[in-house]
């Protein structure tokens, strides 16, 4: 067995790649069947109990998240084979997620390049996770290797961006001279100038990721059209629930606090970026709604399921 301390290996293991300090996971332990959700990477962010039996009322299927991790990694080498390139390179938490099913502090690293992912072509899938953060991605088997990130945004290095954008690109341009077999060209979905600089200093061609990630995301899978199924009843679920606590003299604020009460009864409390629980104002929380009153029901829940709809006191 391997410990690892910082996302560096501690004890050699069979699976480790070839002069690696960083943690491999080829073949972790299984976790399928009914008990996948509890052992999850992140157990408190999984669907669990009374999300599993409103789905079961309702004869909904469980989905197979593992199927949907590979489903979803193989719709993104499909994009790279057609466009001939050597892998992408991702940090939008969106598509980290979509590619790793891995998240971590998603506002955070939606305004800062904290954490990141390269996926090859025909090699791994390696994430850079924020440092001591490596246990969150230590039971998905579609991750082959956890690396700690390297940060390089102004608000955390300041003046010295652009030396450490140097050492950032050095280990992308690394993995995709190990995998690439002479291809040096590389989709980026978001990355600041500095970055992209030196990366193109490195020989590395850069191509349009959001391009590549949209398009994977376009057909949906069986298992991952299960899992819209169960997102919807747990969001009319939620709403039903806000529905009957919509009287005048509620606040907003009160009113959406029984929508995240019952999200977070069903472990949906997580991944504010891709989930994007929100009033469609957010400055009209705290006022006081009276006899005709109009009250905002949920605009998204997981898997962008849309709602606009509004009820009258």
């Amino acid at each position: 067995m391997t410990s690892v301390k910082g996302g560096q290996v501690v004890n050699s293991e069979p699976n480790a790649m070839p002069s690696s300090r960083y943690k491999r996971k080829i073949s972790p332990a299984s976790h399928s069947g009914a008990d996948r959700f509890a052992t999850g990477s992140n157990p408190a962010l999984q669907p669990g109990e009374p999300a599993l039996s409103d789905w079961s009322e309702l004869g909904l299927e469980i989905p197979d998240i593992d199927s949907i991790r590979r489903y979803r990694l193989q719709r993104i080498r499909a994009q790279l084979y057609r466009r001939d390139l050597a892998g992408i390179l991702v940090a939008d938490p969106i598509n980290i997620r979509y590619a790793t099913d891995c998240t971590n502090m998603q506002v955070w690293c939606t305004h800062n390049a904290v954490r990141y992912a390269f996926v090859a072509t025909e090699g791994p899938v390696v994430l850079f996770d924020f440092h001591g953060c490596a246990h969150l991605s230590d039971l998905i088997d579609t991750i082959d290797e956890t690396r700690p990130a390297k940060a390089w945004f102004y608000f955390g290095v300041g003046e010295r961006t652009e030396e450490l954008a140097k050492k950032w690109a050095s280990e992308i341009a690394d993995l995709v001279t190990a995998y690439g077999a002479g291809n040096r060209r590389i989709a980026v979905d978001r990355c600041n100038p500095g970055g992209l600089h030196a990366l193109n200093g490195l020989d590395i061609e850069l191509f349009n990721g959001e391009e590549v990630m949209e398009l994977a995301r376009v057909i949906k899978s069986d298992e991952e059209i299960k899992a819209m199924r169960c997102a919807l009843a747990t969001c009319e679920k939620a709403m039903a629930i806000m529905e009957d606590h919509l009287q005048p003299g509620v606040t907003e604020q009160r009113l959406w606090s029984y929508l995240h009460a019952e999200n977070i009864a069903r472990r949906r409390m997580d991944r504010d970026a891709a989930v994007g629980v929100r009033s469609p104002d957010q400055s009209l929380v705290r006022r006081v709604l009276g006899p005709g009153c109009r009250g905002w029901r949920p605009t998204r829940l997981r898997y962008r399921s849309d709602w606009s709809l509004r009820h009258v006191c």
